[in-house]
This record gives structure tokens, sequence and C-alpha cells, in this order.
């Protein structure tokens, strides 16, 4: 349960009267979405991690990608750029 909320003053009250409620399913896949995310705060990586698979996205642009398995699927073409590519 989130505890640590801001108050709100009437204009917040207000603008929340117009804004659509959760259901409880909807609030139930976001509290495990929640659950799969770590953030720290800005400048900090963002990290997206279940079961044995992780997304990292760090601030400097570097996005890294780990599993045991790395799939890539697609009607057309698959391309990759960069100053070098390595491969193994």
């Amino acid at each position: 349960m989130i505890t640590d909320l801001p108050e709100t003053d009437d204009k917040d009250q207000e603008a929340a009267v117009d804004t659509p409620r959760l259901s409880d399913e909807q609030l139930m896949k976001l509290a495990h979405f929640a659950s799969v995310l770590e953030f720290s705060g800005p400048n900090r990586p963002l990290v997206i991690a279940h079961g044995e698979c992780r997304i990292r996205l760090d601030p400097d642009g570097t996005i890294s990608i780990t599993g045991k398995r790395i799939l890539q699927d697609a009607e057309r073409n698959i391309s990759l750029r960069g100053g070098w590519i390595d491969l193994n």
C-alpha cells in the first residue's frame, strides 16, 4: 500500500474527480509491474527484472539486456548501427 503520498489541496482534489479510478484488477497489475521495477531516482539506472531476465536503461544511453535466450523476430530487416558491432 502506498503510504507516503504528498498532501493535496482543493485544486488537486477537484482534478482527481475527473480522473478515472482504477479497478481492483488494474491496481493488482500495476502493483505487480511495480514489483519488477528497480528505480532509485533521476540519473540512476531503471531496471526491469522478471525471473532470470533483466533490461537495464542507464542515463548515459546504455541499454543492457540479459537472459538465458534473447530472441529477435521481424517480418522485414533487423538493422544494427554503431561505431562497431562486436559479435562474440
